[in-house]
């Protein structure tokens, strides 16, 4: 394909994620019977009306020209600053996304896909506000890991995640961070600089909202699900039980992830209430940084012993 070509190809697809009843299924075959999804949208064909039926009816509603030629020009801009857009037809897609039920349908990513598509990745991450016990274990943790060719998924919020994907850059290694905003504009804006390190040093910055999306509460919690998706096992450093770092658990249990949780070292602080919960629970425990890696190593492929029906 030509650049022109594909610009007007990733335009046509986000014109489409703008419906509802858009799917995988319904890009494949919009490519099947038509051939580019631009002519599946210009013209339905009738078989794909009769599998599609809403997807087809709110096609039609759509003023193709001006909204693929809006898009083409988002596009560009996003070529321009070196955002590159996967979807979930791309033989670049993570095959691990589609684990999840509600995988995106495409996602946006600055800095180097392949960190993305590496084999051996682990999740860190726990409260905005940790104790410094906490933010010691989640860099110290992360370095050894990353220094074993682990790369480190984390959600680049202050705290915990900031401190994984610091360490996970002084081990030499390889990190990537799930925006809750367009990669575009980095949230929260502070740690703006540990984002262009996180790309300077081969990682990445990935996340399912476009440049038109605002950030809302939801996306922190929902972004999580990618994380837990990109991950062959999650590590949980510290929260409280109203944290959203509990949903991040919940996402890699229900994945069928590997759970492990940091042992907390003082018991009577709101930030042990999740670790104290979830290793009742059968979580896995981490008790010092040099075992971390031996544990994480010895997990890949294991299915996890939390009770996922008590886990909510």
């Amino acid at each position: 394909m030509t650049a022109d070509s594909i610009r007007r190809h990733l335009a046509c697809w986000l014109v489409l994620c703008q419906l509802k009843e858009f799917s995988t299924e319904a890009a494949v075959e919009i490519l099947r019977l038509s051939g580019t999804l631009e002519d599946g949208i210009s013209s339905p064909p009738e078989p794909l009306a009769k599998m599609f039926p809403r997807l087809v009816k709110s096609i039609r509603k759509l003023n193709p020209r001006k909204t693929v030629e809006y898009y083409e020009d988002v596009v560009q801009r996003m070529m321009d600053e070196g955002i590159r857009i996967v979807t979930s037809i791309s033989e670049n897609y993570p095959r691990r996304l589609f684990d999840l039920p509600d995988p995106p349908l495409s996602f946006f990513v600055k800095g180097d896909l392949d960190a993305i598509l590496g084999t051996k990745s682990v999740a860190i991450v726990g409260t905005r506000s940790p104790t410094r016990y906490g933010r010691r274990m989640s860099r110290r943790i992360a370095e050894l890991l990353a220094q074993h060719a682990y790369t480190v998924v984390s959600g680049l919020a202050y705290g915990v995640d900031a401190a994984a994907h610091e360490g996970a850059l002084e081990g030499g290694g390889r990190t990537v961070a799930v925006l809750p905003s367009y990669v575009g504009r980095v949230v929260p804006q502070g740690n703006a600089q540990l984002a262009s390190a996180i790309i300077d040093n081969g990682g990445a910055l990935i996340s399912e909202y476009g440049p038109d999306s605002q950030v809302s509460l939801g996306n922190f919690v929902h972004r999580n699900r990618i994380i837990a998706a990109l991950a062959e096992s999650t590590i949980i450093v510290e929260g409280s039980m109203r944290s959203g770092t509990r949903h991040q658990a919940r996402y890699a249990v229900d994945l069928g992830r590997p759970l492990f949780v940091v042992r907390p070292v003082d018991r009577t602080k709101p930030s042990a209430q999740l670790p104290i919960y979830l290793l009742s629970q059968g979580a896995r425990q981490i008790s010092s940084e040099e075992d971390a890696v031996t544990l994480i190593q010895g997990a890949t492929g294991q299915k996890p012993e939390v009770e996922q029906t008590r886990l909510v």
